[in-house]
């Protein structure tokens, strides 16, 4: 997998991942003691997906 970007949601508990040859969005739960990454299996089909952005709804 290539990752082509990612973000971070305002929370912290959780990064996005787009994946440039995979053509998917992926999720990672982010351990708030250590900051370790945990693949959460949640992955979804976005073709072209170039960038990740996250609205706080405000």
């Amino acid at each position: 997998a290539t990752p082509r970007n990612f973000n971070i949601d305002p929370s912290g508990k959780w990064l996005l991942a787009a994946g440039q040859d995979s053509h998917t969005l992926a999720s990672f739960e982010i351990n708030q003691e250590s900051g370790e990454l945990t693949y959460n299996r949640s992955v979804v089909h976005a073709p072209s997906c170039i960038c990740v952005l996250i609205d706080n709804g405000k």
